[in-house]
């Protein structure tokens, strides 16, 4: 593991470097495939058996952030809680802006998730990824997200601890190391 790892690394600073270092290309298949920027892995749980990754796909809707932001019917009966989560996490990010940047878009976030998680870890998610979209910065690359994010009263929520060994299986199934 520490060789491919190390090849890893030598074939990212070849390719920062414009090839100088001349590293061949690995037969192994070994590089990660990031995936594009307005996307935000997140896992979560619906016990503590089953953890599920999914993503958030994020994109500008047609309303500014001076407008009040709307409730939207959830596209899938599956994910209605979910949704509803994600919606309010945002609204409740993107509050302090828009006095200072009220002709911005809002930022949507869509929800690509096998199943509906229990409580409310896409919520800090939601809203950490709605704040970067706004500011055109791309996700930490290696990072897979979870966590609540109460809105009455507003804060942070922990993670379910009996959750969290299924949210690491789910996470390392897909190669990732950091939640």
């Amino acid at each position: 593991k520490a060789r491919l790892w190390v090849e890893g690394l030598l074939r990212e600073a070849d390719r920062r470097l414009d090839g100088a270092l001349h590293v061949p290309a690995s037969a192994r298949g070994v590089d990660r495939t990031w995936l594009p920027a307005g996307v935000v892995p997140v896992v979560g749980a619906r016990d503590q058996s089953e953890g599920g990754l999914g993503v958030l796909e994020f994109s500008h809707s047609s309303r500014s952030l001076g407008s009040p932001f709307a409730d939207r019917p959830p596209t899938d009966a599956s994910n209605a809680g979910s949704v509803e989560t994600i919606d309010r996490a945002i609204a409740l990010a993107c509050e302090p802006l828009s006095e200072f940047l009220p002709e911005s878009l809002q930022p949507h976030a869509g929800l690509r998730l096998e199943g509906e998680p229990s409580g409310d870890s896409l919520a800090l998610p939601a809203a950490l990824g709605a704040l970067l979209w706004l500011f055109d910065c791309p996700w930490p690359e290696d990072l897979v997200a979870t966590g609540g994010l109460s809105t009455n009263p507003v804060g942070f929520s922990p993670a379910v601890p009996d959750t969290l060994p299924a949210k690491a299986r789910a996470a390392r199934r897909w190669g990732f190391r950091r939640i």
